[in-house]
């Protein structure tokens, strides 16, 4: 695979196009969502937390750092205790393509992939 970018070229690209814009559409999963409209500015017009996490989102695929399929925003995973509160990841990577189907399926169904 060629990459196009280094990490902080597609950074600097990330912030070439959207310096000006006040929302984002998602290009990865977020939780059972796709193309979500995110803002990205605060009321004052400030960069806010999404602008920065899109932006090292936007970096590490389109410098080829990881591919899309791999990586989900607003992940909720079970801790190991039944009674205990899930996590919530503003991003994950995982190690298989196949993660979003794993994902439908437990929280549809409340199982999760047998190995």
């Amino acid at each position: 695979m060629k990459i196009k970018n280094t990490f902080t070229s597609a950074k600097q690209e990330f912030d070439k196009k959207y310096e000006n814009a006040t929302e984002f559409i998602s290009f990865l999963p977020e939780h059972l969502t796709f193309g979500k409209k995110k803002k990205i500015k605060n009321k004052s017009g400030e960069k806010n937390e999404e602008y920065y996490k899109w932006q090292f989102l936007y970096a590490i695929v389109n410098s080829g750092m990881y591919a899309k399929d791999y990586i989900g925003t607003e992940i909720n995973l079970p801790k190991g205790n039944k009674s205990s509160a899930a996590l919530k990841l503003d991003a994950a990577i995982f190690d298989d393509a196949n993660w979003f189907d794993y994902y439908k399926k437990y929280l549809n169904e409340k199982k999760c992939r047998s190995s």
